[in-house]
């Protein structure tokens, strides 16, 4: 009894050991969707069943697995696998009425490679329609569809429904204006979602550059918020006010609405430029003279520009009162405007609006002997505008930040930020302040003796 028992327990060894050290076959195999299913949505979920399989003694051993997804249109060449834990993945984005082979390959250990079969399915058919999208006029930008190579025309059947992007890109000396959809403005963004649920044309336009902005000559005084060189395009004109506004405009002002009149520190009145008013002061007197002039005013009570009909206006080239000049309107003008601006390309650059010789335009620390000056003492610029250059800082519209790495199409500069743009140096600086291309900012609530402003206005 005792030799049987002994040899029942080591045949029962024997089983155990067999049990533990056999080698169970790895395999994969793709559940859903089934291999040839057809009529499928273009957004799914790829399933499938695995047996990574156990090998040699470590039966409790869970060995390390993952996955390689392949996925095609039928007739073209499988793309990079995607590699994957899980034994389902979402398959989305896929077109309509296209034929797509599926395949998985379970990874094990690093070493061991299954590779399942290839299952075939189809997603539904659907309506598409013709998108057409070009340049206009020709050979001024490039355009493309989704993240296809910019070209001058793109043409593609879109699905019905579809969100597609078209982007633009102007060629050099042409700034994008918007989109046109058919006979109608669509958008002025560069980047332009639409949904497509009929055929469209798409046009996107472009205009000449007006001037160049930033530092054009490299100066090596220049900061680096005076970079990148950029387009600017004008699509309306305006006119900006010769000289800056004089202490005698603003009391009128003043004597009208019973605003405070501003100190002169001492320098006088009359024709000197008005200082120590704050931006909200300079757009409060904009309104003034808009509404005594017989135009629709500016701006609201915080500062955001309207349109003639009083609504918040983004196109400064739908507001109809006087107002700040932009950033870009001040640089134009001071560069010398439509007298030394040919198509976009600027006649006779100068270091200061006017000449390349501070003392014979403007008013700085070098000669001004402390103080601001009477407006219009100093020669003129090309443009016949006075004192662009040094005398006092002028009050901008634009917030102040970064410039665009683009060409800007009626620029009023970044939608948020705490500060005002100032542009053209004052008595109180050296010569390098002056310079055209030079940019600076203050608090909208700052009022001091070497800022001031001048005034400018869209014209219809």
């Amino acid at each position: 009894m005792r030799e049987i028992l002994l040899f029942f327990i080591f045949a029962c060894a024997v089983v155990i050991a067999s049990a533990v050290n056999r080698e169970v076959t790895p395999s994969i195999a793709l559940l859903s969707p089934r291999n040839g299913a057809t009529g499928l949505e273009n957004a799914l979920v790829l399933t499938w069943a695995a047996t990574p399989g156990i090998v040699g003694s470590c039966g409790a051993c869970e060995p390390l697995v993952y996955y390689r997804v392949y996925i095609a249109e039928e007739g073209d060449d499988y793309a990079d696998p995607v590699e994957w834990m899980e034994n389902w993945i979402d398959a989305y984005g896929l077109s309509y009425g296209t034929t797509y082979l599926w395949k998985v390959e379970m990874v094990v250990q690093d070493t061991l490679h299954v590779m399942s079969e290839a299952f075939r399915f189809s997603t539904k058919e659907v309506d598409r329609h013709h998108v057409s999208v070009s340049v206009t006029p020709p050979e001024t930008g490039r355009v493309r569809l989704e993240d296809d190579v910019f070209s001058h025309e793109q043409i593609q059947w879109v699905e019905h429904g579809k969100s597609v992007i078209a982007e633009a890109e102007a060629m050099p000396g042409y700034g994008f204006s918007g989109w046109l959809l058919g006979d109608r403005f669509a958008s002025t963004e560069i980047r332009y979602r639409f949904f497509v649920v009929e055929p469209l044309v798409l046009e996107a336009t472009f205009v000449p550059v007006t001037f160049r902005m930033g530092n054009t000559m490299n100066e090596r005084e220049g900061w680096v918020d005076e970079s990148p060189v950029h387009g600017v395009v004008f699509a309306y004109d305006f006119f900006i006010s010769s000289t800056e506004l004089t202490f005698e405009a603003y009391g009128k002002f003043c004597a009208d609405t019973g605003v405070p009149f501003p100190g002169d520190s001492g320098w006088g009145r009359g024709n000197r430029p008005i200082i120590n008013v704050s931006w909200y002061d300079a757009i409060a007197y904009c309104n003034w003279l808009s509404s005594r002039d017989g135009y629709a005013r500016a701006y609201d009570d915080s500062g955001t520009l309207l349109d003639r009909n009083g609504r918040v206006a983004t196109d400064v080239s739908q507001v109809e009162g006087w107002r700040l000049p932009t950033e870009a309107e001040w640089e134009y003008a001071a560069r010398g405007g439509s007298s030394d601006i040919r198509n976009g390309i600027e006649g006779e650059e100068k270091i200061y609006a006017g000449s390349d010789t501070l003392e014979e335009v403007g008013w700085y620390s070098g000669n001004a002997d402390k103080q601001s000056h009477p407006v219009g003492e100093k020669a003129p610029n090309e443009y016949g505008i006075y004192d662009l250059s040094g005398n006092v800082w002028e009050w901008c519209h634009d917030r102040y930040g970064p410039y665009p790495g683009v060409a800007a199409v009626n620029p009023i500069g970044p939608e948020t930020g705490d500060m005002r743009a100032i542009r053209g140096g004052a008595w109180s600086l050296a010569a390098p302040s002056a310079r055209i291309a030079n940019r600076n900012y203050a608090s909208p609530v700052r009022a001091s003796n070497d800022l001031g402003f001048r005034i400018a206005r869209t014209l219809f």
